[in-house]
């Protein structure tokens, strides 16, 4: 920087604290420890009594390894004719590339099968999708969504199943039955009761047949 007089500098950062100090008699910004808020836009000012004040930008990128997490619990039910979304969220930069594998080997588009990638809100981030158009049984299985940059590459598993949710008990009953909903796309052929009697130790069973 110059001018007469000599110009006094200030440095901005565009969104959030800024992370660090000034050196170099305020030409220079320092950044000790850098993390993934260090990134953005930082605006170097100059003015003095004389014009008005000038400004320069600078976009700091944070480079960092692929980071995965998953919009489900690791397990999705799936069933004849149904759509079935696979989803996890991928976070890394440089951009990473990001594939999915089934049991080892990497899936490939087909017409009932295809994956789309859209990017969050937040930077840095993609949400990417494996649809599954019409599931059958023979989509069943484990899946991975696998990424990759230049600094690392980072994955999670999630599996596509037929098998009915977990029963939940209803908080209520009528005239002593007990009452749970469950949810799936086959038919449910038995249910299978674990309980045991007030001031008793032993647990019994009891098989229900399921509903058509």
């Amino acid at each position: 920087t110059s001018g007469v007089p000599p110009p006094s500098i200030h440095w901005y950062k565009s969104v959030g604290a800024i992370p660090g100090s000034v050196s170099c008699s305020g030409s220079c910004y320092f950044i000790p420890n850098v993390s993934l808020a260090a990134g953005g836009d930082y605006i170097c000012s100059a003015s003095n009594s004389v014009g008005q004040p000038q400004h320069a930008s600078i976009h700091v990128k944070i480079l960092f390894p692929p980071s995965l997490s998953s919009t489900v619990t690791g397990q999705v039910q799936g069933g004849e004719g149904v759509q079935v979304r696979l989803e996890c969220l991928v976070r890394g930069e440089p951009a990473p590339s990001v594939r999915w594998m089934r049991e080892g080997e990497e899936m490939v588009e087909t017409e009932g099968t295809i994956s789309n990638q859209v990017q969050e809100q937040t930077l840095s981030t993609w949400r990417h999708t494996l649809i599954f158009r019409n599931s059958s049984s023979g989509d069943y299985g484990n899946y991975s969504c696998v990424a990759e940059n230049i600094l690392g590459m980072d994955r999670i598993f999630i599996e596509l199943h037929g098998r009915p949710s977990t029963p939940v008990f209803l908080p209520y009953y009528q005239h002593n039955q007990l009452t749970w909903t469950t949810t799936s796309y086959y038919r449910v052929k038995m249910y299978c009761l674990l309980y045991r009697m007030v001031n008793s130790s032993s647990w019994l069973t009891e098989s229900i047949p399921g509903g058509f």
